[in-house]
């Protein structure tokens, strides 16, 4: 009564569904064999797969190519792999060990960075030379410069330009 107060009369029977699946699953598991309430429930005591990108340079090697491709058709799936207790160094190795396999380290910061800053577009400001400084400093009154990596924008007042311009004859005498 509480799940159809709650919700639905459809989660209700879903409910009612799920908690009969478990209960029939458990009277023919035990614990120990299952491995976990999830195996209990949802029949799976690990999950895997494996996914393997060729990188462009490599993807014109066919011969590479058919290797990768007839070895991973020939691993007996993922899933039983796990099972058997291997561990995913083992599998790789067993798998690409012969290819120069390299495992990097367990753990690895993966986070977007962009090296772009302002310094940066200054020094390519100051590679156009004096007269293009000029040019946008009368035309344009500064300069403006977007990374095409993370859409910064950067923008450069003419007094910026000036101190560009000034560098560029400093280091011309």
């Amino acid at each position: 009564m509480a799940a159809i107060a709650l919700g639905s009369l459809s989660v209700a029977f879903s409910d009612v569904i799920v908690d009969s699946l478990v209960v029939e699953r458990a009277r023919g598991e035990s614990v120990a064999a299952a491995g976990s309430l999830q195996s209990l429930s949802w029949g799976a005591s690990a999950a895997g797969g494996l996914l393997i990108q060729v990188l462009p340079k490599a993807a014109r090697d066919e011969a590479l190519v058919e290797k990768l491709e007839s070895r991973v058709a020939a691993l007996a799936g993922f899933t039983p792999l796990l099972q058997a207790g291997k561990t995913l160094p083992q599998i790789f190795e067993q798998l690409l060990g012969d290819m120069g396999l390299e495992i990097l380290p367990e753990t690895q910061l993966v986070r977007f960075h962009c090296g772009c800053s302002f310094d940066r577009v200054m020094g390519a400001l100051k590679i156009l030379g004096q007269d293009e400084l000029r040019d946008m400093i009368e035309k344009d009154h500064g300069a403006e410069a977007t990374c095409h990596f993370c859409n910064e924008v950067y923008r450069a007042n003419s007094d910026q330009l000036e101190g560009l311009i000034q560098e560029l004859q400093a280091e011309s005498v």
